[in-house]
């Protein structure tokens, strides 16, 4: 009994220092990355000076790429902070409405680019929300930006907010989905879905990212108390959802 105690106990402190690290890492990567940005906006200012076409492309290249690299860190940082129990929700009725709108507007260049049609289905009289604005918005920026970027060109995503068919048990939920007409996930690839992962296909290896988005949006959802569902076939586009807690008859954080 001994024995298993002192275990348990050397791989909490394990995973506590393993959590401290990835924190310490991606805040000392912070500081260089935010110089690196203000500098290569100042070269595009032309604050030194007059840049040629060249100088220009070489200088945008850098500053996609420390974009980049800035994602990766704060997605770090989102996880570490996840595991760890330090992410606090700032509870409170919200329209999912405005939610959607703000995360498709901000998606919108992407959406474009691809020239993908993006379609939102909301239902009628739809409820307020109980969870954290800000949270849930980053959630569903997830699941669109996922859809966005592994559907490939002029593909259909949708954005469906209704009632939950299936609520949890004593409590009302609202269902926010996103569809694809993307390149679609085996069964295998389904249960392998969790940090860092990545499917094994030249599309997917072609597109940007660092395969924690998922991950997140599913940590994010979880402190709401809410279901995360995903279906999926290879060549026939993916579905991710979530429920969140209607706010009628709420004063506290859900179970």
């Amino acid at each position: 009994m001994e024995g298993t105690e002192s275990e348990s106990t050397a791989e909490q402190e394990l995973e506590q220092a393993r959590l401290q690290f990835i924190d310490f890492v991606a805040h000392e990567l912070k500081q260089p990355m935010t110089a690196i940005q203000g500098y290569t906006t100042l070269l595009l200012l032309g604050m030194g000076g007059e840049l040629n076409e060249t100088q220009r492309q070489f200088v945008d290249v850098i500053n996609t790429n420390v974009g980049r690299l800035g994602n990766l860190v704060n997605n770090l940082l989102e996880i570490s902070r996840l595991e760890a129990g330090r992410i606090r929700l700032d509870l409170a009725p919200v329209d999912l409405r405005t939610v959607v709108e703000e995360v498709t507007t901000a998606a919108l260049p992407d959406v474009e680019k691809r020239d993908h049609s993006l379609h939102i289905d909301l239902a009628q009289d739809l409820p307020r929300a109980w969870g954290d604005r800000q949270r849930l918005a980053q959630a569903l920026s997830y699941l669109v930006s996922n859809a966005c970027r592994y559907t490939p060109q002029g593909g259909t995503i949708r954005i469906v907010v209704e009632p939950a068919e299936e609520p949890t048990p004593g409590a009302d939920h609202l269902c926010v989905t996103v569809s694809d007409t993307g390149i679609g996930l085996s069964p295998g690839e389904i249960a392998s879905l969790d940090k860092f992962y990545r499917a094994d296909h030249d599309f997917v290896q072609q597109q940007p990212g660092s395969g924690l988005g998922i991950a997140i949006a599913r940590g994010l959802v979880a402190l709401h108390g809410g279901d995360f569902l995903v279906e999926s076939e290879p060549g026939s586009g993916s579905t991710f959802s979530f429920t969140v807690p209607i706010a009628a008859g709420r004063t506290n954080k859900p179970e």
